[in-house]
């Protein structure tokens, strides 16, 4: 009985300690946005996953989220959400989503030390939600894979972070990465 009542007393603790996700009406589980917060980077990282995955993180940079008014909502319209409806999600899938972002380049040093664009051997696989947005949450979004070179500006709006991404084709030990923003700046990684 002693050990039950134990059970029952962590269960329940566990159970308070979990993040609850709320909209602004407080329903839980209803969400007006799919994108919760959107950052624009000042850093990234080339980062190695499981099975040999390869990732592009978005790090540090300006955070936009609901609480920050009209920004955010700004930013929402541009990616096809008004806020005006109200969908079912355990919590909105997609946070600290990349924008500002004009292009993306993947280079490797060639024997001279000169810098060859390899964009074109680079993948990205991503998931396709912007039809899920513009259906108005209702269709269901798929994968798909895309070569760096051949993103275009709505392909860049709706990046994920981090941003798998498929080196196989490159036989370099150096991958340098340069991310072009909007507003002029361009982050350089070096791998």
């Amino acid at each position: 009985m002693k050990k039950g009542i134990l059970l029952l007393i962590g269960i329940l603790f566990i159970e308070s300690c979990q993040p609850e996700y709320k909209d602004i009406e407080g329903k839980n589980g209803s969400y007006k946005y799919f994108i919760d917060s959107y950052i624009n980077p000042s850093d990234i990282s080339l980062l190695k996953g499981p099975s040999n995955k390869s990732y592009v993180k978005f790090n540090s940079g300006i955070l936009i989220n609901v609480v920050s008014g009209k920004k955010f909502k700004d930013i929402a319209r541009e990616h096809g959400e008004s806020g005006e409806t109200i969908f079912r999600y355990w919590k909105p899938p997609y946070s600290r989503v990349p924008y500002g972002i004009k292009k993306i380049s993947f280079f490797i040093k060639d024997p001279d030390g000169k810098l060859k664009d390899v964009s074109n051997d680079v993948t990205i696989i991503c998931p396709f939600y912007r039809l899920f947005i513009q259906s108005g949450y209702k269709a269901d979004y798929t994968y798909y894979e895309k070569k760096v070179n051949h993103l275009t500006k709505e392909d860049l709006m709706y990046l994920v972070n981090p941003l798998e991404i498929n080196l196989d084709k490159l036989q370099a030990e150096t991958i340098i990465i340069k991310l072009f923003l909007e507003d002029g700046r361009i982050i350089t990684k070096q791998k």
